[in-house]
């Protein structure tokens, strides 16, 4: 049977079975196919900030056929090429097949053995290591060199004004992509999802094979290893946040958009102070080093800023940050994650200013919010007991959006967060009236502020309609100063019994919502008196 005897449906069925190359092919030799692979190759467009990259997200844009079926933007940067000051520390990482640290599992055809690396000459290594480099500068984004095309919008700019420089610099017909990314968005008017998937949340971050050579980039030990990172973090900000401005000038434009995905981490574009750091290509690391020095993230800042010119332009920047908190308006669905340092007082910084945005989204009706000291995109959890005001960033947040009310739709709510019982409850009970679904994940009780005793049955009694409650890894202190973890399916005593697990777990949280209190919280005896009649056990 030909393709062309299909109905529509079956097609699209069996297409999306196809890879995008091979989709790509299909929507050139077949006509009778062409509207279907088009719609399935360009439903998702995957960019980042860079010439090549906008250059193609530019030619899509420009078809008004290609652009109508843009549903989801993918911001996604590629892995950076690691910086090694010392060949000492890049032949350090080299990680080949048969050698005494050879600790990974992937691999490819023509890789080096480490054989062949010992056979090396020090002129061959030091040749390598040169090569290494110029690639890595030439491949690598560069955060002072994308700051010279980045452009501001001012707030009620009308659609035909021209951009201002963000950095005084003038245009380049190979910048020019990028400088009007605002415009180019505008162009995606049935574009429902804007995603953003940062290098920070894979294991490697960096780019782990070059040429014939493997390479483990993820060393603690290695001195430089966090401030590479950190660095990374910045330039990971950098593309965000001028994404964002663009999706904020955009967005009248853009009608249909009402989903969101985006990770931050560190000072990011948290005030106008650090969105100028940023934009002007200088990153946060100067910040970060009077943290270490005077203990305290806002002296740190003050001391940052005491110098005039980083005053430079601050209603621009202001203004850019109005644009960017714009893009939350109308949606219905935001999954966010902010990390901030919580020693320093990172997070109390950045709680005001992530607040400024939230609020903005009074249409949402779903939501994740992850806020904290992320680590590949979950909480940090410690047991031991930290000092009080390790944890007033997520206090003053949750207290702002109590306050605030700011959405009045909402259903369907995940949190991940450290926080005191009295603070956590009262932000939960502000939804009361509209939340059907509650999620608690990786939550941790502040020690002498309340315990899951007391939180989970006050959460049954007052979400007055909470018709579904989940709960994962769920922590505090007991009494006696013990940490304890509840709902934890990866402990040892759940190991293979996943199934034994959902039916703890249902049975414990099923009790709770119909009873209001907590029923005994012990795996153990659970797990005898269950596998009586239990098949997985």
């Amino acid at each position: 049977m030909g393709l062309h005897l299909l109905e529509g449906h079956l097609l699209l069925m069996v297409f999306q079975y196809l890879d995008l190359k091979d989709l790509s092919k299909l929507r050139l030799v077949n006509l009778h196919c062409t509207d279907i692979a088009t719609d399935l190759c360009f439903r998702t467009i995957t960019f980042s900030i860079r010439q090549t990259s906008m250059r193609n997200l530019a030619h899509v844009a420009s078809s008004k056929y290609l652009a109508e079926r843009v549903k989801t933007l993918v911001l996604q940067r590629r892995k950076s090429m690691r910086k090694y000051d010392t060949i000492e520390e890049w032949e350090e990482a080299v990680n080949l097949p048969d050698s005494p640290s050879h600790d990974q599992n992937d691999t490819y055809d023509d890789i080096m053995s480490h054989n062949e690396w010992l056979q090396c000459t020090e002129t061959q290594k030091d040749s390598l290591y040169r090569q290494y480099n110029i690639d890595r500068e030439k491949e690598n984004d560069n955060a002072k060199s994308l700051s010279e095309t980045l452009r501001f919008r001012r707030v009620g700019y009308r659609y035909s004004e021209k951009v201002q420089s963000a950095v005084g610099s003038s245009l380049t017909e190979t910048d020019r992509d990028i400088a009007g990314l605002d415009e180019i968005l505008s162009k995606f008017k049935s574009l429902t999802a804007f995603q953003h998937n940062p290098t920070a949340l894979s294991r490697n971050r960096w780019v782990t094979h070059w040429r014939r050579l493997r390479f483990n980039t993820f060393d603690y030990m290695c001195p430089t290893h966090q401030k590479d990172c950190e660095g990374d973090d910045d330039l990971e900000s950098l593309q965000l946040s001028y994404s964002l401005s663009a999706l904020g000038w955009a967005k009248p434009h853009l009608i249909e958009l009402n989903s969101m995905v985006f990770y931050v981490d560190g000072p990011a574009f948290w005030g106008t102070s650090c969105l100028r750091r940023l934009w002007r290509g200088v990153g946060h690391s100067a910040v970060r080093k009077q943290r270490l020095i005077l203990g305290n993230a806002l002296q740190a800042e003050k001391e940052v800023n005491s110098i005039s010119e980083h005053h430079i332009r601050d209603q621009e920047y202001a203004g850019q940050l109005d644009i960017m908190e714009g893009t939350l308006e109308g949606l219905t669905h935001l999954d966010c994650s902010i990390s901030e340092d919580r020693f320093f007082g990172g997070l109390v910084m950045a709680a005001r200013s992530v607040f400024r945005f939230l609020q903005r989204g009074r249409s949402l009706e779903r939501v994740r919010l992850k806020f904290g000291e992320l680590d590949l995109g979950h909480p940090l959890h410690r047991t031991n007991a930290q000092r009080p005001t390790n944890w007033d960033g997520s206090k003053e947040l949750l207290t702002l959006m109590t306050d605030c009310k700011p959405w009045p739709k909402l259903r369907e709510l995940k949190l991940e967060i450290e926080s005191e019982e009295p603070t956590m409850l009262r932000f939960l009970e502000s939804f009361s009236p509209t939340l059907h679904d509650l999620t608690l994940s990786n939550i941790t009780l502040v020690p002498s502020q309340g315990t899951w005793d007391t939180a989970l049955p006050a959460i049954a009694t007052n979400l007055t309609n909470l018709q579904s409650l989940r709960l994962e890894k769920l922590y505090d202190l007991t009494q006696d100063g013990r940490g304890r973890s509840l709902f934890d399916r990866e402990e040892d005593i759940w190991v293979g019994k996943n199934d034994c697990y959902d039916e703890y777990e249902e049975h414990t949280i099923g009790n709770l919502l119909q009873t209001k209190k907590l029923p005994e919280l012990n795996p153990k005896l659970f797990i005898e008196e269950h596998k009586q009649h239990c098949k997985h056990v």
